[in-house]
């Protein structure tokens, strides 16, 4: 799916989730609904509309209301666990404005959408150096995995050199609220996005360094039968 400004009509999929423009993800089907709406994608266009919930449950609720702005889910692959659920993983493609939706007869969400295009470094706007936006990302990273006793050399994230793909990729992995990270889908330009994901993680930066000057390591002591007892 390609069609920048043109008008298509799309499953939609309300989650607690945010996918971006590139990113993977894998989802959980067992739902009737959606599931009906899987098949019926897999033999159309094997895409739908992955969307943040604006209001509603999740799980069972049909008159969930999706947020505006979404991301086209394409199937890279799925696998049925049995007869009443599946595991697929998608690919997020073109990022998507929802004009209006209708439920079908299998009480999924049909959706007339205008695909969207952000707009590039080149048509202006700040952009903090992508060198120091790495850096501060490898900082974060550290600092995450420190507080839960893991080693940063475990970890090597290979980010994307083009700034929207790696504005999408920071996005992705920030430990932020749904609504910050739904903000930041919803940002129309590339320099934005970059600048604002270094504020974000100067903040995060501050704020995971306190965090971990209280840390307290675990004690532990072994039990003679196996496992241990935590002694803090």
């Amino acid at each position: 799916m390609d069609e920048r400004g043109q008008e298509l009509q799309v499953p939609l999929f309300p989650l607690n989730v945010v996918l971006y423009p590139g990113m993977l993800m894998p989802l959980h089907i067992f739902e009737p609904r959606y599931r009906a709406m899987i098949n019926d994608v897999m033999q159309g266009s094997q895409s739908f509309v992955v969307v943040l919930i604006a209001d509603g449950m999740q799980e069972g609720d049909v008159n969930v209301v999706p947020k505006r702005i979404g991301t086209v889910a394409q199937i890279a692959q799925l696998r049925h666990l049995n007869p009443e659920q599946m595991n697929i993983w998608v690919v997020g493609g073109e990022k998507i404005e929802i004009l209006d939706y209708h439920r079908t007869a299998d009480d999924y969400l049909m959706a007339r959408v205008r695909v969207l295009a952000d707009a590039s470094i080149a048509d202006g706007g700040y952009v903090p150096p992508l060198n120091t936006l790495r850096k501060l990302f490898a900082v974060y990273i550290d600092l995450k995995l420190q507080l839960n006793d893991h080693s940063p050399d475990n970890m090597n994230y290979e980010l994307a050199d083009a700034p929207d793909e790696l504005s999408y990729q920071i996005a992705s992995l920030l430990d932020v609220s749904l609504a910050e990270k739904q903000a930041l889908l919803e940002l129309s330009n590339t320099s934005d996005r970059l600048a604002h994901e270094a504020t974000i993680l100067e903040r995060e930066i501050i704020h995971l360094q306190e965090l971990l000057k209280s840390h307290v390591t675990p004690r532990t002591q072994p039990l003679p039968w196996g496992g241990e007892v935590n002694l803090n």
